[in-house]
């Protein structure tokens, strides 16, 4: 007898632009720098404080693409109250504005409140609604500061910051170029001009749209980007995704799992039973040290 047999190849599947595996164009991105406590003589201990809390409103849409709004807020840091000489130096921001603002707490809420108004979050759950994300100029705004602070004062994670795009990953994507020398830089490297000061958060922030509109209207050179998804997020418990914290929670996750293992079966994970139940050693569990903080260049 003869057996024949058919192979049957499917088409491939095309990933790249165009395929039905790649996810929708965001229609906004909600672009922010924040500007928070500092010093060039100490840390700032227990952690830095937020003291301006800035965004820009970005509509996507091709050649149309557009700002549409701006928040912006300064925020009165109660670790540390009193502002460093060189925390007002570097961001212009004066112990009068910030000992006229709200806390962090009563910001956040405004802030959510703003985001509400454009129908980006859900009122209750702060979920995101539709396709937008925050957008930074590096990890350290979201990723760090805001982790650490909420964190330590005890205040939970709005939902809709699980994700972000760090867009000097994507400047260094579309542009082929290194994002270095700073904002201003990489602003002029494009034949822009950085308009105000640098270091006030809404300037920056404004700054920062700029390249995202550019890069969304496209040019002659580069063609037109496409925001599609973030670069960084949140794991589970908080931390940014591949970060010491991150990894060090983790360990401890798998850690505990392994020691209730060994509590239910009375032995290790892996190894032989043992006659003498005394015999069996559950694992240990190692301390986790923090992540460093990063700066914003």
């Amino acid at each position: 007898m003869v057996m024949v047999v058919l192979l049957f190849f499917a088409p491939a599947i095309r990933r790249g632009p165009g395929s039905a595996l790649q996810p929708a164009p965001m229609d906004y991105l909600v672009v922010l720098d924040f500007e928070w406590t500092a010093d060039n003589r100490r840390p700032m201990l227990p952690v830095s404080e937020i003291t301006q809390f800035p965004s820009v409103l970005v509509r996507l849409d091709g050649r149309r693409s557009a700002v549409v709004d701006e928040f912006n807020a300064y925020v009165r840091p109660t670790l540390n109250p009193t502002l460093t000489a060189f925390s007002i130096e570097l961001t212009g921001i004066t112990q009068r504005m910030v000992d006229r603002s709200e806390p962090l707490r009563e910001v956040i809420a405004q802030y959510l409140s703003w985001l509400q108004s454009h129908q980006l979050i859900e009122g209750d759950s702060h979920d995101r609604i539709g396709r937008w994300a925050f957008c930074t100029w590096s990890d350290a705004d979201v990723g760090s500061q805001l982790v650490r602070e909420l964190r330590h004062k005890e205040m939970p994670m709005p939902a809709c910051f699980d994700r972000w795009i760090d867009l000097k990953v994507l400047y260094r994507r579309h542009y082929k170029k290194e994002p270095t020398g700073g904002l201003r830089a990489c602003v002029e490297r494009l034949g822009l001009t950085f308009e105000g000061r640098a270091h006030d958060g809404l300037v920056d922030s404004r700054n920062t749209a700029s390249i995202a509109l550019h890069m969304a209207r496209g040019s002659m050179l580069h063609g037109a980007f496409v925001f599609r998804r973030p670069t960084r997020g949140l794991d589970q418990d908080g931390n940014p995704f591949g970060s010491a914290a991150g990894r060090a929670a983790k360990r401890r996750r798998e850690e505990h799992a392994r020691a209730r293992d060994v509590s239910r079966s009375g032995t290790e994970p892996g190894a032989a039973p043992c006659a003498d139940p005394t015999a069996a050693a559950g694992p240990s569990a190692d301390g986790a040290a923090s992540a460093a903080v990063p700066r914003k260049v």
